[in-house]
């Protein structure tokens, strides 16, 4: 248990001769099948990997490589950033739907250039450092929906952050 923390907190894949044991070559390997399945990297894998806890997710074991392969379009992201910042409310609700969805799948973070726009916040590392990853943060910035946590800009560090 203190190895797969040290893992997450570092956001590492385990070494290639632990994924072995789980039938893949390699993480690259593991992501690359189980995501072409329509599997996230946010979602659990016991059912492919049964030794291992219920709730373990393919982050958990491949956090490195599940940072590494982004699938989103974070270009159009920033874009949608800088045209959108005056206009909050229509820009989260309606013109970012597409791009969140996106990122939710395959448990991306959100660039920073977004992450200013709609919380003025700097970075991930800020929010999640300020509000953690599960507390409301409607309240701190009221156009978002009530129940909005750090987790919806995110994902990737919070999947990687010990609870």
């Amino acid at each position: 248990k203190p190895y797969m923390t040290c893992v997450r907190q570092t956001c590492t894949d385990v070494p290639d001769w632990l994924v072995e044991t789980m039938w893949f070559r390699d993480c690259g390997s593991m992501v690359s099948t189980l995501t072409s399945q329509g599997r996230t990297c946010s979602d659990p894998i016991h059912d492919v990997v049964p030794f291992l806890p219920v709730n373990s997710t393919l982050a958990m074991v491949c956090c490195g490589t599940c940072m590494a392969a982004p699938t989103c379009d974070h270009e159009g992201s920033a874009q949608l950033a800088a045209a959108n910042t005056n206009d909050q409310s229509t820009f989260v609700g309606v013109t970012l739907a597409p791009y969140t969805t996106c990122i939710h799948q395959t448990c991306e973070d959100m660039p920073n250039e977004l992450i200013v726009s709609l919380t003025t916040m700097a970075s991930c590392a800020e929010l999640v450092g300020t509000y953690g990853c599960e507390e409301d943060i409607q309240p701190a910035f009221g156009f978002l929906v009530a129940g909005t946590t750090a987790r919806f800009f995110c994902c990737a560090l919070c999947q990687a952050t010990p609870v």
